[in-house]
């Protein structure tokens, strides 16, 4: 099964994520918070894209959960992205669910550009 979260198109989003959020430019990237995730084996592949063809890619296992227990994932621009996109100008983003079996039991409650605040970050290490 697949399903796809797709922001902009082509050549009309135009989105600046090149500027950092934390003192020392680092920390930059997407915030998902997860309501449920019962899917063993389910996955995510973040595609960000410029018209230019430029695009940087990330393939993540989903941690499963239970109902009413919120996860929280941060995907790094820096760290977790392929090269290949300038952050200065993406145009379209992708957010594709892969999951092994039938069903869609991936509740995603939140989606945010920005950084992760402290403590958290020490909390998730």
């Amino acid at each position: 099964m697949h399903w796809v979260l797709e922001y902009g198109h082509s050549t009309d989003l135009n989105a600046d994520l090149s500027n950092g959020y934390l003192a020392d430019g680092s920390g930059r990237g997407f915030v998902l918070v997860y309501d449920q995730v019962d899917q063993p084996g389910a996955s995510l592949t973040i595609s960000m894209s410029t018209s230019g063809g430029g695009i940087s890619t990330m393939t993540r296992a989903l941690t499963q959960t239970s109902p009413g227990l919120s996860l929280y994932e941060f995907y790094d621009f820096d760290t977790d992205f392929t090269a290949g996109a300038d952050l200065t100008n993406i145009d379209r983003i992708t957010f594709a669910f892969n999951t092994t079996v039938s069903g869609t039991d991936i509740s995603l409650k939140l989606l945010q550009v920005g950084s992760i605040p402290e403590p958290q970050t020490a909390g998730l290490l």
